[in-house]
């Protein structure tokens, strides 16, 4: 787990919050379909409950074509309970070994918010203010979210970095893909990152996500990043794509 706005990204994808699903394989789309149930037009079909429910265990495993790649975009976590996390109450925390995110979900509002994540054995703190970062998880096909101005707040042994970011979520439509896993009908999203450093050095990053149908899980990601510093036109690169992974001991199967 990464405590970075690049690492911030990969979490939306896991929290699978709603209440629409709690199987593995692809849900029928026969009959009648409300405005509040998933179907091909919104990205609710990629929602999976199971992902926050107390107790239970994520494993996935992914190839990546970066240069070098130990394991770090591997997930290994559990969803725990946190009754209070800087005024906030009823709080998730997905926990990775030494390294939490703490999630707020808002069923009313069919978000997330990402309000913050630590790592004890980094001695690492991160804070989204004012009020934590947020995704939509109901959105029509081709619909994008724009999100207000959130100020990153990273404190490393005592020393703190603030970074501001503008970010946005587009839900492009439904693909089918093959990975190393398997064959998997996917909601596919745009993920925008703008990121300005306190010393004015800013950052753009496009993660183009391909989450399960049913499953919530990321089945595949490519990652785009370019910076003001650099006068490459790609500054990062990389394509993660799912091995194999299980939820709570039982693997996630393609079609």
């Amino acid at each position: 787990m990464k405590l970075s706005f690049i690492g911030l990204a990969i979490t939306f994808v896991l929290v699978g919050c709603g209440e629409e699903s709690t199987s593995y394989s692809a849900p029928s789309t026969d009959g009648e379909v409300s405005p509040t149930e998933p179907s091909n037009t919104t990205s609710l079909a990629c929602i999976n409950s199971t992902l926050l429910t107390l107790g239970t265990t994520i494993d996935l495993e992914y190839a990546s074509n970066s240069a070098i790649d130990f394991g770090l975009n591997d997930v290994h976590e559990v969803v725990e309970a946190v009754p209070q996390y800087k005024g906030f109450s009823d709080v998730l925390a997905k926990k990775e070994g030494q390294s939490i995110v703490y999630i707020k979900h808002d069923k009313a509002d069919q978000s997330v918010i990402t309000l913050g994540q630590t790592d004890s054995e980094a001695g690492m703190e991160v804070d989204y203010q004012p009020s934590g970062l947020k995704l939509d998880y109901n959105l029509e096909q081709g619909e994008t979210k724009h999100y207000a101005t959130v100020t990153m707040i990273e404190t490393t042994a005592g020393e703190m970095k603030s970074y501001t970011m503008d970010t946005s979520l587009k839900y492009v439509g439904r693909e089918t893909i093959t990975v190393p896993a398997g064959t998997f009908e996917t909601c596919v999203f745009e993920h925008k990152f703008y990121v300005v450093q306190d010393d004015g050095i800013s950052t753009d990053t496009l993660f183009t996500r391909y989450t399960g149908v049913d499953n919530g899980i990321k089945i595949k990601e490519i990652t785009e990043a370019t910076s003001s510093e650099s006068e490459d036109v790609g500054l990062f690169g990389d394509t993660i794509l799912l091995e194999k992974g299980s939820i709570n001991g039982q693997a996630i199967q393609g079609l």
